[in-house]
């Protein structure tokens, strides 16, 4: 009788220590769900979604489901790269971070654990157009922030709908590409629309027409004001007028 006294002495603590741990898991707030993107286009997928911006004007938040689904990030949910986005509703962002760069380069490092062939030929390509776009005008002041630079990923490419090349939905991206540019370069578009570059882009709808990127160069952007860009604008134009270079 002793002994099983003594037994339980011993093990009325040790249930008591694990009761206490369990009862103070139960009392720990689990963590908030992670938002699907079916639950932010509940709102963002709705045609006129707008909020007011700071100029007394509004702000277009709409996404279109049905193009966002077809681009190569419509199997990704919203969150994924709107890291500052955790609960809905939610207040309005004083300035938008998404960092194009860590994730693709996490995207990569991941298919290669994985032994993808294919998506580490994709992301192996992207890699180099970003490490690319790193070196240039657009990625200045600070390369290491892209929501503070002259011009960032998501400001050339629409983020939302991004299309493969050799897509229909691409090549419309493509034609629009001096409207896009002309956003931070309005005296460049203006001068554009009078060539002949941009008359056959913009008002003959010519695919085969140069856009900003075949004279510019696409992603290792830099000042026109220097002569290597000149250089590398004359050699560009030989991609097209092979007879005149």
């Amino acid at each position: 009788m002793g002994v099983f006294r003594h037994l339980i002495w011993i093990a009325a603590p040790v249930a008591g220590l694990v009761l206490g741990v369990n009862v103070a898991a139960a009392q720990q707030p689990s963590a908030p769900a992670k938002l699907t993107a079916e639950t932010c286009l509940g709102c963002h997928g709705v045609e006129g979604f707008t909020i007011p911006d700071d100029k007394g004007g509004t702000r277009n938040l709409h996404v279109d489901k049905d193009k966002f689904s077809k681009s190569v990030h419509g199997s990704r949910d919203c969150v994924d790269c709107h890291k500052q986005i955790t609960e809905v509703p939610h207040q309005k962002l004083d300035r938008i971070r998404v960092d194009c760069v860590s994730c693709h380069r996490d995207q990569l490092e991941e298919a290669k654990d994985a032994k993808d062939a294919k998506k580490i030929t994709t992301l192996s390509l992207v890699m180099d157009r970003i490490d690319e776009y790193l070196k240039s005008v657009h990625a200045r002041p600070n390369a290491q922030d892209q929501s503070e630079t002259n011009a960032t990923c998501y400001n050339c490419h629409q983020a939302h709908y991004v299309y493969p090349p050799g897509s229909p939905q691409r090549a419309e991206w493509r034609q629009n590409l001096p409207n896009i540019c002309g956003k931070c370069h309005e005296g460049q578009l203006a001068a554009y629309k009078t060539s002949v570059h941009g008359r056959e882009v913009l008002e003959k709808n010519n695919p085969r027409a140069a856009v900003c990127s075949d004279c510019h160069s696409r992603h290792e952007v830099e000042s026109a004001s220097l002569d290597a860009t000149r250089l590398d604008i004359t050699q560009n134009c030989g991609g097209c007028h092979q007879a005149n270079l």
